[in-house]
């Protein structure tokens, strides 16, 4: 396929036109920076896991399993989908590996597919509840810190390259901009690019 060519009026890509070493790298240092942040959440699923299987009297490898297996989810809305498979791109970037024995149908992991669908529903419902407070949300205060630091890089650099100073929210507008086509373009840098889209849904 072959990709649109940049635009020279567009100052969202400019910073491409003159080989990405600019305001690009200040958006790949921050693609890279939240990325180092999930290893703090190395322990949280673990937890959250757990938790609902203590509360529901669940095996815990069944909700590991299902957890990894969009088709095992009980019905949701696409923002709680969305919030699993944010837990599931940050437990990868955490570099945490996930228990054995975790199949039904292969060898004897000692559990089997539970029948009772409400008590399904309730350890995922724990389980999204605590990726909401335990995860995402510390997760987005670091990566506001994070976009407010790369911000005040890109004003000192919107002079340097565009001749002009640029405000706050010009600043913000060409991180996203950087971010977004790095996001369509599958160039996000970093071991765990996927991390990304799944916090911010771009």
């Amino acid at each position: 396929m072959r990709l649109p060519e940049l635009d020279i009026n567009d100052p969202n890509q400019a910073c491409l036109m003159a080989g990405g070493d600019c305001i690009g790298e200040v958006v790949g240092k921050a693609a890279r920076n939240l990325q180092k942040e999930a290893g703090r959440y190395k322990l949280a699923i673990p937890v959250l896991v757990n938790n609902a299987a203590g509360t529901t009297g669940l095996h815990p490898h069944f909700i590991w399993w299902a957890l990894f297996r969009p088709k095992q989810w009980p019905p949701m809305s696409k923002s709680d989908k969305d919030l699993l498979r944010l837990a599931q791109q940050v437990y990868e970037a955490a570099g945490a590996k996930r228990p054995d024995s975790l199949s039904p149908f292969s060898g004897n992991p000692g559990w089997t597919i539970p029948e009772d669908e409400g008590q399904i529903r309730k350890a995922f419902k724990m389980m999204l509840s605590g990726i909401q407070n335990d995860i995402e949300k510390p997760l987005l205060r670091s990566w506001a810190k994070i976009v407010s630091s790369s911000v005040k890089e890109i004003q000192k650099q919107c002079e340097i390259l565009f001749g002009i100073p640029c405000t706050k929210d010009e600043a913000e507008g060409l991180f996203y901009g950087d971010l977004t086509r790095m996001s369509l373009y599958h160039r996000i840098p970093g071991p765990y690019p996927n991390l990304i889209p799944a916090l911010l849904d771009l």
